[in-house]
């Protein structure tokens, strides 16, 4: 997500069979793993890194004042509650979110993103990272939880299985 100025605001949201539309809890995704004795526990939540200091409001934007999301963040931290950032009140940064998908249920699965500025949902056909493939996206800005604003907003069917992992990057 890239924010030039104005709003400031990313969340991204779900439906499945038998639930409306409402932005994904964090408890259906995670981070990594850590190893606690023997035992090998995942960590819920979302990643969410963010960089400051960038001009622009698009994704390219973000990604050449980054040098392609390689140079370190300056803030770091887990969402525990919805894959939601909390407002920063400051303008010209980028962020990026990312984990594993759980779905709860196998079934055909809608997205939305609602960003501002820019955004990019990307996801994986499976657990891996170099399979992801640009699910939805915001080209414009919208406010919070704006779902409806393009039609690019909304992702196109996809079908998951629950309890597979499913890496994502928003």
């Amino acid at each position: 997500m890239k924010e030039g100025g104005g709003g400031d605001s990313l969340a991204v949201a779900w439906q499945y069979p038998g639930q409306p539309r409402n932005v994904i809890p964090a408890r259906f995704s995670r981070t990594e793993f850590t190893w606690m004795d023997d035992w090998k526990l995942p960590i819920f939540g979302a990643r969410l890194d963010t960089w400051t200091g960038i001009a622009g409001n698009t994704i390219e934007e973000l990604m050449s004042g980054t040098n392609n999301l390689a140079s370190p963040p300056q803030m770091s931290e887990i969402l525990f509650m919805l894959l939601e950032a909390p407002n920063l009140g400051i303008d010209k940064y980028g962020s990026r979110m990312s984990g594993w998908l759980v779905p709860p249920v196998t079934g055909d699965y809608i997205f939305w993103i609602a960003s501002d500025d820019n955004g990019e949902l990307w996801l994986s056909t499976d657990d891996n990272p170099a399979n992801t493939y640009l699910a939805c996206s915001q080209p414009f800005s919208s406010g919070s939880r704006e779902w409806d604003e393009y039609a690019e907003q909304k992702s196109g069917t996809i079908s998951l299985v629950a309890g597979q992992a499913y890496f994502y990057e928003v």
